[in-house]
């Protein structure tokens, strides 16, 4: 753990956490001497301050999801969870599909990265290339033509002068790209700017499909885990739709919810609203029959991250 108090925990952080805690409880540990354990192993002022924290508010009778909430750095989605694990005496378990919930989701927002990373990295280079080119390639050919008699035309003079007003803007340019930097890097780094910039990926056509992937597996993945830890199905699509952040998906989500209401049955409301269709459509309605729906929605969302990684790759 290496944020600073306030902030959320990244998903690697909250990976290893889930999944240090579920071992933990696994091997017949409580909680309270779990956290007094890690405390223990504790690297960073930081990590100690947080299960510190958390001991002295157990040491008050505080429960353990409110003494995560006391941290403010664990996400809302993990401590709903962490009650519900309370609750229905399964919390080791869901402590371990946190942990694989969360390593999914760092696995997904890595090969996004890096696959978003290379083009632009090529782009900004061949931009560089080509701008050396104009301003100072160019200049001297037409120099060394002026002095044989003649000078560039055509196209080739055309560009030239593209370079000398760059040249004579260059000052321009470089606020403009310094301001669109700062632009960027806000919107990869705030909540607002992170917002923006999913709903501009979940909007453009390059990206769309991809967007729409990423949100049907992250539905998928949380269904199935909410469903093995003891949730009924609406109780799972109550919280799926706060933890899903594409509008389209929450929309689906929502009329899912509702043809439920209507007296629809799970398998054909989730069919109905959109949500899954064709073969991972039939996956569910078989499943829901033979009670293994959170198998399903896991195999699903497995399958769905597969059809990810070939579209990044």
């Amino acid at each position: 753990m290496s944020k600073n108090r306030g902030k959320e925990l990244a998903y690697t952080e909250l990976n290893i956490f889930c999944e240090q805690m579920s071992m933990i409880l696994k091997s017949g540990i409580s909680v309270y001497e779990g956290i007094y354990i890690l405390n223990g192993e504790a690297t960073t002022e930081f990590e100690k301050e947080v299960f510190s924290n958390i001991t002295k508010e157990m040491d008050q009778d505080v429960n353990f999801p409110d003494a995560l909430l006391s941290t403010e750095v664990f996400p809302k989605y993990m401590i709903d969870m962490v009650n519900i694990g309370e609750a229905s005496g399964r919390l080791d378990d869901v402590l371990e599909q946190l942990s694989y919930y969360y390593s999914r989701e760092e696995k997904i927002k890595q090969a996004i990265k890096h696959a978003v990373s290379y083009p632009i990295t090529m782009v900004i280079m061949m931009l560089i290339v080509v701008s050396v080119l104009i301003v100072k390639v160019l200049p001297t050919f037409n120099t060394v033509f002026i002095q044989l008699g003649s000078e560039l035309t055509g196209f080739s003079k055309t560009v030239m002068d593209m370079g000398l007003l760059l040249t004579q803007y260059s000052g321009v340019i470089l606020i403009t790209t310094v301001v669109l930097s700062v632009v960027v890097i806000w919107m990869m780094k705030s909540k607002p700017g992170k917002k923006c910039l999913h709903k501009m990926k979940s909007k453009f056509f390059l990206t769309r499909k991809l967007s729409e992937q990423i949100a049907t597996a992250r539905f998928a993945g949380g269904m199935s885990l909410m469903l093995a830890s003891g949730l009924d199905t609406d109780q799972s699509l109550e919280m799926a739709q706060m933890l899903i952040d594409d509008d389209a998906m929450q929309l689906k989500v929502k009329k899912c919810r509702e043809y439920i209401d209507d007296g629809q049955g799970f398998g054909e409301a989730i069919t109905q609203s959109g949500i899954f269709t064709g073969i991972y459509s039939r996956m569910l309605l078989v499943g829901f029959k033979t009670g293994s729906t959170d198998e399903v929605m896991r195999n699903i969302a497995k399958r769905q991250e597969e059809d990810i990684d070939g579209r990044l790759s």
